[in-house]
């Protein structure tokens, strides 16, 4: 028997249960697709009892060496290589908690994926799929002509996300332990990016700066910490058809300071496809200001300066797997990498510039 036709039967045996509005009698389970993404296979089922119908995905993990373009761990990381056996494990416990959570919140910004089973012997996790749209999908079309009201919507979507994340960091779930959690741990992981990066050709004066400014925010005192999303980016991040946001694929491993998540969303407004083509201009730095204002005021535990020494150690790590990714082939790619890069060195350089780390440290 497949996998497919064994979470098939799974889903036929369960879903009564999962679905008492349902008529048991009527339930009928169908595998619709299936396809590879990079961290694991999607399978998509629905679930029908006369005119009603649910969808249902099962994340099913891929091992490591399963996947293309994978090699040995040659650059710095700011956390371990994921197990692919307990990956699942961690996003189930963390989807549980937030759909717990929720529930005892009245909030009508915010959402969550409902879990329901996690097959541990075949690494597969069953859950409801969510009629919704990415941030990502949003905001491309907020650039397009006609998008003005849609842009008008997104500093609100942004601070529901910060919001979303503040409850998301108070969880409290069985973790593997703490990551840069302390100023000496922080400073170790600026230390080893930065002398990684110089010694394939990176410019030291820039990184010394950047690592300079962001070991002086991080110096006195240990970060509020929590659990690490850890892939936060506005492709993980869903508006419903009601408006409510949610996000998908924690990997909920670490406990982290909170400001990375928010950094990782960041540095994906700042450093994606659109923006190293244009040299930084589409959309341009007036337009994402406003969003990252909104995320810091949906969390309002981060400031812009904490933030800041997150994002230089994220901006570090995008510029390590740069280099280390293999060759990409085909027309122009070695010249989309490096344009990445100086898209890359660009932000940094902004950080070190910006007034108010001048100020702080004058």
């Amino acid at each position: 028997m497949t996998l497919a036709h064994m979470v098939q039967d799974h889903i036929q045996s369960n879903a009564a249960d999962w679905y008492p509005q349902l008529s048991a009698r009527d339930i009928t389970v169908d595998h619709l697709s299936g396809h590879r993404r990079q961290r694991s296979d999607l399978l998509r089922f629905r679930i029908s009892a006369g005119a009603q119908e649910v969808f249902i995905l099962c994340k099913v993990a891929t091992p490591p060496e399963a996947r293309h373009g994978q090699g040995p761990p040659s650059r710095p990381r700011l956390g371990d290589p994921d197990d692919a056996s307990r990956k699942l494990t961690f996003e189930y416990e963390a989807l549980r908690g937030m759909w717990a959570r929720l529930a005892d919140i009245d909030d009508r910004r915010l959402a969550a994926v409902r879990p329901l089973d996690l097959l541990e012997e075949h690494g597969a996790l069953l859950i409801e799929e969510v009629a919704s749209r990415s941030l990502r999908d949003l905001l491309v079309d907020a650039s397009r002509p006609g998008g003005s009201a849609l842009r008008d919507r997104l500093p609100d979507l942004f601070e529901a996300a910060g919001t979303w994340l503040g409850v998301f960091h108070s969880l409290e779930l069985q973790l593997d332990g703490s990551r840069r959690c302390t100023p000496d741990d922080y400073r170790t992981a600026l230390r080893s990016y930065s002398g990684w990066l110089i010694a394939r050709g990176a410019p030291q004066g820039l990184l010394s700066q950047a690592v300079s400014v962001a070991a002086e925010e991080r110096a006195d005192a240990d970060p509020a910490a929590g659990p690490g999303h850890g892939d936060c980016a506005p492709r993980n991040v869903l508006v419903r058809r009601d408006g409510r946001i949610l996000m998908i694929d924690p990997l909920a491993r670490w406990r982290v300071p909170v400001e990375d998540d928010l950094a990782y969303l960041v540095a994906s407004l700042r450093v994606n496809r659109a923006r190293v083509l244009t040299g930084g201009m589409l959309p341009p730095d007036s337009a994402l200001g406003p969003l990252e204002n909104a995320l810091l005021r949906g969390h309002p535990g981060v400031s812009s300066g904490s933030l800041n020494a997150s994002l230089v150690l994220i901006l570090m790590d995008r510029w390590a797997a740069s280099l280390a990714r293999p060759f990409r082939s085909g027309p122009g790619r070695h010249v989309l990498d490096a344009l990445e890069r100086r898209r890359l060195a660009a932000e940094l350089s902004g950080i070190v510039d910006d007034p108010r780390v001048q100020g702080r440290g004058g």
